[in-house]
This record gives C-alpha cells, sequence and structure tokens, in this order.
C-alpha cells in the first residue's frame, strides 16, 4: 500500500496476485507448487456453439473450430467486412468519411459478441455509437461534426449488414429457433428442452399486467405500481428469449460435462465462469483436453436442434420450420484447434 505502482496495470488485481506468486516462485525456487488460477478463454463461444450444432465450416473457421497458425478474429473479419461495404460506396460522403475515420475490431467487438444472446439492432447501434464515442474520446477526429449521430446509425446498420454476411448459419439457427417459439406460442404451450447435460429447461414468460396504485404516505401523494403475471404465454419475449436462452444451455451443459471429464482425469482445481475456464498451472494441459473432447462428444451425441423440435409437443412441432441445413464441419477438428480456448 505504500507503492502503489502496481495499480497502473491493465488488470491491477490479478497482476498483484501475480506478483506475490513471482516473489515465492523467487524465495523457493523450481518446485514451488503454484496455487495462482490460469484461465483459457472460447472466442465468441457463442457462434462456436452455433457453428458446431450446424457443422458451419466458414463460422467455424472464423471462431477458431479448426486448427490453424495464428488466432482467427471474428471480430476483424466483420470490421473487414464493413470496410469492404464502404469501400462499395466511397463516392458517398458518408461513406468516405467513415473510412477515414478507420474501422477497426472494437467497434464490432460488442455487437458481435452479444449476437447470439439476443442482441438486436437496436443494441448493435448503441455499441457502436459507444466505441465511436470512445476512439474519438482518444484523439480521432470527428469528421461528420453535429452529423455524427445520424451518419453512426447508417454504419451500425453497415455493421448488422455485415455480422449477417459473415455468421450466416448461426443467423439462420436463431431465426429457425424463433419461428419454433412463436409456433409452441400459437399452441399456448412453453418451451422446454434437456441440455446435453441432462438439466431440464422451462422457458414460460407470461403477459403481465401493470397496475397503477394511488395513495398517501405521511400526506404526500404518491404513486405505486405492481406487476403481476398473466395467464397467457407472451409471444413476443417467448420468442427474443430463446436464443440466449437455449445457447446459455450448452454453454452450462458444455462447462458441467467438461467438469466431470477432468474430475475424471484428476483434476479437482476449478476457476470456471461462463466461456473462461480455469484451473492451477500443474492442470491447465489436462484441462484444455478435456474441454477439447467434452465439447466435440457433446455435438457428436446431440443432434440439439432436432432435440429440441422433438421436445415440442406434436401440435406445435406441425408448425415449426425445417430444421437449418447443415455443413460439412469436421466437428473432430476441433481437438486439434489451439485457438478454440486460449
Amino acid at each position: 500500500m505504500g507503492d502503489l505502482w502496481w495499480t497502473e496495470a491493465d488488470k491491477p488485481w490479478c497482476f498483484l496476485a501475480w506478483v506475490f506468486e513471482y516473489a515465492a516462485f523467487l524465495r523457493e525456487g523450481y518446485g514451488y507448487v503454484s496455487s495462482l488460477p490460469l484461465s483459457v478463454d472460447g472466442s465468441c463461444n457463442g457462434l462456436q456453439h452455433f457453428s458446431a450444432m450446424l457443422r458451419d465450416p466458414v463460422g467455424g473457421a472464423a471462431v477458431n473450430l479448426i486448427p490453424s497458425e495464428t488466432p482467427a478474429d471474428i471480430y476483424q473479419r466483420v470490421a473487414d467486412r464493413v470496410v469492404w461495404k464502404l469501400e462499395q460506396t466511397k463516392d458517398d460522403w458518408v461513406s468516405r468519411g467513415w473510412l477515414d475515420f478507420g474501422i477497426n475490431r472494437k467497434i464490432t467487438k460488442r455487437p458481435v459478441m452479444v449476437l447470439p444472446y439476443g442482441g438486436t439492432f437496436k443494441s448493435c447501434m448503441d455499441y457502436v455509437r459507444a466505441a465511436v464515442a470512445e476512439k474519438i474520446a482518444d484523439g480521432t477526429e470527428n469528421p461528420f461534426g453535429d452529423e455524427l449521430p445520424k451518419t453512426t446509425a447508417t454504419l451500425a446498420r453497415n455493421v448488422w449488414d455485415s455480422i449477417s454476411d459473415v455468421v450466416i448459419a448461426a443467423r439462420q439457427a436463431m431465426d429457425w429457433l424463433q419461428k419454433c417459439a412463436r409456433a409452441a406460442t400459437a399452441a399456448g404451450v412453453p418451451l422446454q428442452w434437456t441440455a446435453p447435460s441432462g438439466f431440464p429447461v422451462l422457458q414460460s414468460y407470461m403477459d403481465r399486467t401493470h397496475r397503477r396504485v394511488k395513495t398517501r404516505l405521511q400526506g404526500s401523494l404518491i404513486y405505486l405500481s405492481t406487476v403481476e403475471d398473466g395467464d397467457k404465454l407472451d409471444g413476443s419475449k417467448q420468442a427474443l428469449a430463446v436464443s440466449p436462452n437455449f445457447v446459455h444451455s450448452l454453454d452450462a451443459a458444455a462447462m458441467m460435462l467438461t467438469i466431470c471429464l477432468a474430475l475424471d482425469n484428476g483434476v479437482d482445481q476449478f476457476a470456471m465462469i461462463h466461456d473462461s475456464y480455469g484451473t492451477v498451472a500443474a492442470d491447465m494441459d489436462m484441462l484444455s483436453a478435456c474441454l477439447r473432447h467434452a465439447f466435440v462428444d457433446m455435438y457428436e451425441d446431440h443432434d440439439v436442434l432436432a432435440e429440441f423440435l422433438q421436445s415440442l409437443p406434436e401440435e406445435a412441432r406441425a408448425k415449426c420450420p425445417e430444421l437449418p441445413p447443415k455443413g460439412d464441419l469436421n466437428i473432430q477438428e476441433v481437438h486439434n484447434s489451439e485457438f478454440f480456448f486460449a
């Protein structure tokens, strides 16, 4: 506390933990037993799941489901697509302005990241505006002046369309899930499915009634609001929520299957958060192998979209569209992909 130089690090508390660990190693030398957790993260994990379930070779390559010498960066791929689109219309002053401004992965990262978890064009626009504002705050000149809000909306539309160009299969799966959710709502039944881990999922968003109560408290007039669930399913909420809930159930299944497999192979220390898998340094190689085996086995043993469809009652299933087509991605390649989780 007397010398706060460590607070200047990007992640000061993580850095300080490493400092103490390194100091202990210097004191004890080789043979020191480290207890500092290390972690590996999936690259846009939601899109990894969509690419795996649809065997999408394009999306799979973009999120490191197949081996490569360098990490694939889907955020940069979307940024490159945005730049390509702007180049096609560079006679327009808005396109020229954005090309001069510079489109980088920071502008496309958040919209791509949240897409599998219910991202919408509105959220895309909010994230693009925030990224543009941050870049301007860092010193990049605003080429549009007072026209910035309007032109940023145009850029957001370009980003949104570019995401669809890069992750075609994932968008198809999301649209299919939403149509199934609407079909189930029309049949008056909630959504139920079983994750590959055996965990049962129930999604039931009901219509809500808002009631406003006018009363007095210590001489002051106040208004209170109450919200009550109705007796009918909310079709809009059911459709909007199904994709993020479905992918989260797969995230959780992959993690639980990984932990079970790792426990069977002697790993008993875990620091797991969503798509960040951690353990002590001595066990990281084993955990890395287990998470790949668990992921591959999950998608070899389960056709998760077909199982989702079969979980619906017959009257709802009859109104659902055909399952989205599958590609030719070899899911076994995940075993050899260094950057799948890194």
